[in-house]
Parts: structure tokens; sequence; C-alpha cells
């Protein structure tokens, strides 16, 4: 049995962790939204416990209890590659809400799905304590992928689109590479690379340190 859930980018992720809450509650009732408001690159960087560079060394999905009701989770372990942002525990072991066992699935329309052995990075908040722990869902997962022709490893965004970009994060996700009112121009476009966007995530200020120099 497939459940699936889904809905327009319109919420918070307060707002976002109460409503899938309320989904599983209601799995027999009317499809909830699972949406969230895309974030600049800076709210991206400055919203996560942490970044890592990682790759993935297990996928185990199982039922567990969740405000009294029954819900599949799935649990991501990472080998981290390199930590870029923050500090996380020694062992980095993501629990996202969704998954398959047994045959029985829940999905969570849009939310990024993890495959061992391949290279994310992830912007990681609130893990244990949320339904899905990155940052704006779908927005806090980038896969990474090497370049064949000049053996560069280049970020994607959880869509399948290559990164060109940190101002392209918060591009709606509903749009894809083979959209035309979004590939014009783009061929002379260089992706970024996986260490660009890395560097580019460090220079990010804290959000205390930028507002102190407003004032």
């Amino acid at each position: 049995m497939k459940r699936s859930f889904s809905g327009p980018q319109t919420m918070t992720a307060s707002h976002l962790r109460l409503l899938i809450c309320t989904t599983f509650l209601a799995v027999a009732g009317p499809v909830w939204a699972t949406s969230v408001i895309p974030p600049s690159f800076d709210q991206l960087v400055n919203r996560s416990d942490y970044v890592i560079h990682g790759r993935v060394a297990e996928v185990e999905s199982r039922w567990m209890k969740a405000n009294k009701q029954m819900a599949i989770f799935t649990f991501v372990t990472f080998e981290v590659l390199e930590t870029v942002s923050g500090e996380h525990p020694e062992t980095v072991k993501l629990q996202l809400l969704g998954g398959t066992v047994e045959g029985e699935e829940m999905v969570i329309q849009g939310a990024p799905t993890f495959e061992v052995g391949q290279e994310y990075m992830v912007f990681v908040e609130g893990n244990g304590t949320q339904f899905f722990p990155l940052v704006a869902m779908m927005y806090g997962s980038y896969p990474i992928k090497k370049d064949a022709a000049t053996g560069q490893k280049l970020v994607m965004r959880s869509n399948g689109q290559i990164l060109r970009s940190t101002e392209a994060v918060s591009e709606p996700m509903d749009r894809h590479e083979t959209d035309p009112s979004r590939t014009e121009g783009k061929a002379k476009t260089i992706p970024l690379t996986l260490e660009q966007f890395k560097s580019r995530i460090r220079t990010v200020e804290p959000e205390g340190k930028r507002d102190a120099q407003l004032d």
C-alpha cells in the first residue's frame, strides 16, 4: 500500500512539522500538503546545525511510534568525508519520515531520497526532533555527480538540476533542466563544482554577526 502526501510550496518549517504530524495521524482521510518556503542561500547555511559532505553507508526503514501513532521512518547513515560547517555527532544518522517496510510505503512527495554509495552535501537541522531533519526538506540535500568530461565533482539539486549558482538554491523544485522557460542561456553558465560550493558555504556570515554590523 502506498501512502502519498503532496502540496504547494507555501509553508514554513515549523508549519511543516505540524502538518506532517497531522498527515500520518489522518492517513485514511484527505491528502495533506508537505510544503516549504524555499530558503535563500544564506538562510540555508545559517539554519543548519551542521553541513557535511558525505557518502551514504546505509539506508534502513522501519515502523516507529510517533505521537502515539505508528509511522515509517528511514534512517540514513553517512560516512562523513568533510565537515563543511558546524559540529556533528560522531555518527551521522539522519531519521527521516517515510520509507518502505515489507511492501507498505509511506511517501512524502518532494522529499529527497538517498542511495547507498552516493555522495551528498546535506544541510542538517533538528535531527531526531523534526520529522524531516534537512533545512527546508528538499532544499537541504545536494547529490554529487562526477562530470565525465572534466572529472570534476558537480553539485546537483534534489530534483536532478545541476546547481549553477548559490542563488539558484531557492528556485522552485518543480522546474527541471528540460523546462524551456528555464534552460535559455544556461549552456553558457558554468555549473558549480563541489569545492566551489563548499567555499561559498564557508563565506556565509552568521546571522548574529551580520546583524551586529548593520546596527
